[in-house]
């Protein structure tokens, strides 16, 4: 679980995205320590559980600083303001398979010249 290069170990830091993150292929080996990987999750693990729906979840996300995205086939919450993958959802404790159970298949839409890569969309595409 690659996860967050640095991230303070203060609750009130947590809300705003940390200024660098991995972004390496792999996602399951967070570069945090346990108690900073233990608050994020505490503050971020609400907004998945209390989620509706994939829009609701997006939404709950966004005005958090944060998305989600397919890097390297996992379902892995970005940073908005950059794109950057921190952390997969397994290291959140939960799974593509677990929301996709709650919510419904999501809308990926595919990044043109990345490899198992994509943007979930929370309307259709028209056009």
């Amino acid at each position: 679980m690659h996860g967050i290069k640095e991230v303070s170990t203060m609750a009130s830091d947590l809300p705003n995205p940390p200024d660098r993150a991995q972004p390496a292929a792999r996602f399951d080996s967070p570069d945090m320590d346990s108690e900073s990987a233990a608050l994020f999750r505490a503050w971020l693990c609400p907004l998945l559980e209390r989620a509706e729906s994939w829009v609701d979840l997006s939404e709950r996300l966004r005005a958090k600083g944060y998305g989600l995205a397919i890097r390297h086939g996992r379902l892995v919450l970005v940073r908005c303001d950059c794109g950057e993958p921190l952390c997969s959802l397994r290291f959140l404790g939960t799974s593509l398979r677990e929301l996709a159970g709650r919510f419904g298949r999501p809308m990926v839409r595919a990044l043109p010249g990345a490899q198992a890569a994509g943007e979930l969309m929370t309307a259709p595409q028209t056009g």
